[in-house]
């Protein structure tokens, strides 16, 4: 009886040595999981930012960010300068299609590449000088009309301005003083 107790408590042993290793096994198997799903969305989360500050669905900022890229990808290329024509883009094969170019938000068709040069959707604002991409944000490219999208680059990103028409501006000074001079006047009486 002994021998069969001592069988049982082997088996016992071995079953407890299986159930452990198992249980380790799917611990594992869980945490890392759980790490990969981690570390994908530290992946996914910073390219959601892209657009940072650009209204929803908006046709400009998503063509105009395809350009920055490719004019940060120009610059690594080519010794950190950009390109002085923002046709070379398009010349160089690097931007394929004219479209790119073209917002459906802004009036007028790209059709050819003196119409990419001429400014005829986006504006670019380094056109004709040799310029190094650095450190501090440079006003690159805009859009074509007053209160338009500016899309500025460095090294580290690709952020975006949404300006306001400047007599809008000027008349929400003018509006602020005139209501700051009345309060005035009125907390005078």
């Amino acid at each position: 009886m002994t021998e069969d107790n001592d069988a049982e408590i082997d088996e016992e042993k071995k079953n407890l040595k299986r159930t452990r290793r198992n249980f380790i096994l799917i611990f594992l198997l869980v945490t890392g999981l759980f790490c990969m799903i981690a570390l994908s969305l530290l992946l996914i989360l910073p390219s959601t930012e892209k657009l940072k500050g650009a209204p929803a669905n908006s046709d400009s900022a998503a063509k105009m960010y395809g350009i920055g890229y490719y004019l940060i990808y120009y610059s690594v290329k080519h010794n950190e300068f950009f390109p002085e024509n923002l046709s070379e883009l398009y010349k160089t094969g690097l931007i394929k299609g004219l479209d790119t170019f073209d917002s459906n938000e802004l009036p007028g068709k790209v059709s050819n590449v003196e119409d990419i040069d001429s400014g005829l959707d986006f504006k670019y604002l380094i056109a004709g000088r040799k310029v190094k991409i650095s450190d501090e944000k440079l006003a690159v490219l805009a859009e074509n009309k007053e209160d338009g999208i500016t899309m500025y680059i460095c090294k580290k990103e690709i952020s975006f301005d949404f300006k306001r028409k400047p007599e809008s501006i000027n008349k929400d000074m003018k509006s602020d003083e005139q209501k700051n001079t009345s309060s005035a006047d009125n907390s005078g009486k």
